[in-house]
């Protein structure tokens, strides 16, 4: 195992395991700065140590007593029963040379109970001597993991004899005497917490975990004293976590009356009026499990504020909903306050196994959904039912999704999205009808493109048809681009046949461009070279710029270096500048040895510049695996373009700023 495993979490469940008699309590203590989940240490708290395994006795010993190189090499179950048979006849050395190589071990194959087993054997044998080598022998670069790994050998020593592993750990680490501490309160809690208010004044931590401990001993040897012990606490500090470990530990046995003695003077007069609901928090659902019927005309007689009542009774209906549901239903209907009503239906819903389509007549039925407070589990069962019923009649699915939801949530667009599927597959056309008549609304919006999407998929044409027919397929400002939506989805069908569509589109020269110049932004990455072929048939040339660019990113990521040739056939100066030095970058950074002699044979001018300071960019680029400064400022010198040249050295001097 390694050293950054979990070994460390395994000696109570090995002592566990391999000690005759023994029990174990995982108990974990405090965590160092720096540790994660796996670096916690259980607190070793087994009675019955004398004795080892079984599996150490003499007459299962094999007939050769195997080496500790054996044991390394072996396999996980293997090396464990190797290493019993090891440390039946270890000395102290050879048992600290073991521990020591387990915690070495970096490929995982020592098991669990190995490491259990070494630190009980070591233990059983010289505690104080086999704490120390192991100690002397650890080298690794945390010492607090260290420090954790010996306090699990003195837990071990605590377990077999408490007065010399309490001697021993006075001047250890905080975490290792946290350990032997933990052991004592096993065996007598009172006094360990008596021990850890002397040694660690002000730990509340560490005095609350004993102290809680001591509490639950108490309260299984003597109830009436822990109650007056725990109740005194909380009437005088307002601490009631020790009341809490007697009521939790009373309720395990005798919930009803636990329950009761909260309810009663007494307990009223213990429990701090905030606190009940935190102090009642195990024993209802004890209370509810047991008797459900009691522990409600309990909650029922007690002297609570509005607020606690409806606390505890959704509490009390979460517990009972999984095993009676009806009961709780019963409760839920007969409940007068709206509100209340709803946040137990929520407790119910979370509980109870109860289909989605009886969740979504239960809503209807009680009225509830206006006052639902956006339950994942009632969302999620709301829309599987609106999503079954959409099979057998769209038109009742959405009336029941506007009842559920309304036009709002993430829940009503999944519902929606399965009633437009549905119904789509036969009638698109009159599904689209029926969509883009619902209320205006952000959600109806994004349930208009949901449909324009789905159609596109199986009927393109038709679809534009639709929106041109409805005068929205052109968009004005912050309206929803139901032509993007179209042909983002129709050109992963067919970029050619979209882009010949928004080349023929009747209306204005700019509703026109404006159609194409999307179909053209989609298409350029799936069909650059389609897309090309229409970019003169647009009217401006910002429109021809704006698609330049598009395509000439799609072009680049096939081939750079065509794409340099077709940009410096295009005729515009203007339109090609900026594509043409990205351009360049990626084809000198593909291929710089062509790239270079295309972009030097260049005719000066100002497309040879912008190819230059393209080029620049990739022979300072962090991409680049051979940079090279020098050659940069030789090409720079050479463009004749004084902004373009300005530009260029700054990039030089950026790349140079960062080395």
């Amino acid at each position: 195992m390694s050293v950054d495993g979990n070994v460390w979490k395994v000696f109570a469940v090995a002592v566990a395991g391999l000690i005759v008699g023994g029990t174990v309590q995982r108990q974990y203590g405090g965590r160092a700065r720096g540790s994660d989940a796996n670096d916690q240490v259980p607190s070793v708290t087994a009675r019955g140590t004398e004795r080892l395994s079984p599996v150490l006795a003499k007459d299962n010993a094999p007939a050769v007593r195997p080496t500790l190189e054996q044991i390394l090499a072996a396999r996980q179950t293997e090396a464990h029963e190797l290493a019993a048979a090891y440390l039946r006849d270890a000395t102290i050395d050879e048992v600290t040379e073991l521990l020591v190589a387990i915690y070495s071990d970096s490929t995982n194959r020592f098991h669990e109970l190995t490491a259990g087993l070494t630190v009980v054997r070591g233990v059983e044998l010289a505690p104080a001597r086999f704490a120390a080598d192991v100690r002397a022998q650890l080298h690794t670069d945390q010492e607090w993991r260290d420090n954790y790994r010996i306090g699990a050998i003195f837990a071990a020593w605590a377990q077999r004899d408490i007065e010399a592993a309490l001697a021993a750990s006075a001047l250890e680490d905080k975490a290792i005497r946290q350990q032997v501490i933990d052991a004592l309160a096993e065996t007598d809690p009172a006094r360990a917490l008596a021990y850890v208010r002397a040694e660690f004044p002000g730990n509340e931590e560490m005095i609350r975990r004993i102290e809680n401990k001591s509490f639950t001993k108490l309260a299984t040897a003597d109830l009436a004293a822990a109650l007056d012990q725990a109740s005194a606490i909380s009437q005088d500090s307002g601490e009631t976590q020790p009341l809490q470990q007697v009521l939790n530990t009373w309720a395990l046995s005798e919930p009803l009356a636990a329950l009761e003695w909260v309810a009663s003077p007494d307990g009223t007069s213990a429990v701090p009026a905030g606190n009940r609901e935190w102090i009642l928090d195990q024993v209802i659902s004890m209370a509810a499990k047991a008797n459900p019927a009691a522990t409600r005309r309990i909650l029922n007689s007690m002297p609570l504020t509005k607020t606690e009542k409806v606390q505890l009774q959704e509490k009390w209906i979460a517990e009972v909903a999984a095993s009676n549901p009806e009961e709780a239903l019963a409760v839920i209907r007969r409940e007068p306050d709206a509100a209340a009503r709803a946040r137990f239906f929520e407790s119910y819903v979370t509980r109870a196994a109860t289909p989605a389509a009886e969740i979504l007549r239960l809503v209807t039925e009680m009225e509830l959904r206006p006052l639902l407070n956006g339950n994942d589990k009632v969302n999620a069962a709301l829309g599987d039912a609106i999503t079954e019923l959409a099979k057998e009649s769209p038109e009742q699915a959405m009336r029941a999704a506007l009842d559920a939801f309304g036009l709002e949530g993430d829940a009503f667009r999944r519902a929606f999205g399965q009633i437009v599927a549905q119904r789509a597959s036969g009638d698109a056309k009159g599904t689209a009808d029926w969509v883009f008549g619902l209320p205006e609304s952000k959600l109806s919006r994004s349930a208009q493109a949901d449909m324009v999407e789905l159609w596109a998929k199986s009927a393109p044409e038709e679809a534009a048809q639709f929106l041109v027919e409805r005068h929205i397929l052109a968009p004005k400002r912050g309206e929803v681009n139901y032509c993007k939506v179209l042909t983002r989805t129709w050109v992963e069908r067919d970029a050619s046949a979209a882009l010949t569509w928004a080349a023929s589109m009747d209306g204005s020269e700019a509703d026109r461009d404006q159609i194409l110049m999307d179909v053209i932004g989609s298409a350029a990455w799936k069909d650059p070279a389609a897309s090309a072929d229409f970019i003169d048939s647009l009217s401006t040339a910002e429109a021809r710029t704006r698609a330049t660019r598009y395509v000439a990113s799609g072009l680049s990521n096939i081939d750079p270096i065509a794409t340099m040739d077709w940009l410096m056939a295009r005729p515009d100066d203007t339109a090609i500048a900026a594509p043409l030095q990205n351009t360049a970058t990626a084809a000198v950074l593909a291929n710089p040895a062509l790239a270079s002699e295309k972009i030097g044979a260049l005719p000066a001018g100002l497309r040879r510049d912008q190819a230059v300071a393209g080029m620049i960019d990739a022979l300072v680029s962090p991409e680049n695996p051979v940079r090279d400064v020098d050659a940069a400022l030789n090409w720079a010198a050479t463009i004749s373009d004084q902004e373009i040249m300005q530009s260029a050295v700054k990039a030089i001097q950026r790349h140079q700023a960062s080395q």
